[in-house]
């Protein structure tokens, strides 16, 4: 594939990804990466964890709560 040239650095940003509990998989993904976590802190229905100064990890809550 011939590279071209282009404005876009080539770099993901945050990677986006829907779950179905928030505080259990804000858990495993921080003890997996290595990252400190309250779990308490878990309130909303999006969580963002910081992976590099430019990267990071949004978790998202995607169940439908009644």
């Amino acid at each position: 594939m011939k590279s071209i040239n282009s404005p876009i650095f080539p770099k993901v940003n945050n990677v986006f990804i829907h779950v179905k509990d928030l505080k259990k998989s804000v858990g495993w993904y921080c003890n997996i990466l290595g990252i400190p976590h309250n779990g308490d802190s878990v309130e909303s229905l999006v969580y963002n964890i910081p992976i590099t100064y430019e990267t990071g990890l949004t978790l998202d809550d995607h169940t439908i709560k009644s």
